[in-house]
């Protein structure tokens, strides 16, 4: 299944200063390349970005730009905590499953800010929040990693001009 639900998120990223991206317990380089891609992103267009991962991920990930940066729940629960109540908008990658995120999963659940989920895996549980309009989505189980889904979808940088429409789209599924 593919779906994409954008409604005003154009608007919404443009309201938003405070971001925080999180990703699932033990992240891998899937989950870790496209939080700190995304972030990279973000930053260039002037947003203060925190990286909040569950718990530590493998050393050979270290070198990814951005990784200096990156906040571990689970080594700082309480400032952690305060960023995610702080966003303005979160990002929930290569995940879809409050639960796959462990000991944060009370504080995305509570947060404020509008939510986004952007995944590959198959079966995602109602996310987040559907059918409030602070929730975007973009899922699509037909690729094999979530920075696939950056190329196919919303984060595209191409230069044809696809996206564009992408973007403006209210909702739009495919099966």
């Amino acid at each position: 299944m593919k779906e994409i639900r954008l409604d005003g998120f154009t608007e919404a990223l443009a309201d938003s200063s405070n971001i925080v991206i999180t990703n699932h317990t033990n992240p891998d380089g899937d989950a870790m390349g496209s939080a700190l891609a995304l972030a990279h992103v973000l930053k260039g267009l002037g947003k203060n970005v925190s990286v909040i991962v569950p718990n530590p991920y493998p050393k050979f990930l270290w070198h990814l730009q951005g990784n200096d940066a990156v906040m571990i729940y689970s080594n700082g629960k309480k400032s952690a905590n305060q960023k995610i109540e702080e966003a303005h908008m979160l990002f929930h990658l290569d995940y879809n499953a409050y639960g796959r995120a462990a000991d944060m999963e009370e504080a995305l659940r509570n947060a404020s800010g509008k939510k986004v989920m952007i995944d590959h895996h198959q079966q995602p549980e109602d996310w987040p929040d559907k059918g409030i309009s602070s929730s975007h989505n973009f899922h699509d189980d037909k690729t094999c990693y979530t920075n696939a889904a950056y190329y196919k979808g919303p984060v595209s940088t191409t230069n044809t001009g696809e996206n564009c429409q992408l973007w403006s789209e209210t909702t739009v599924q495919t099966a």
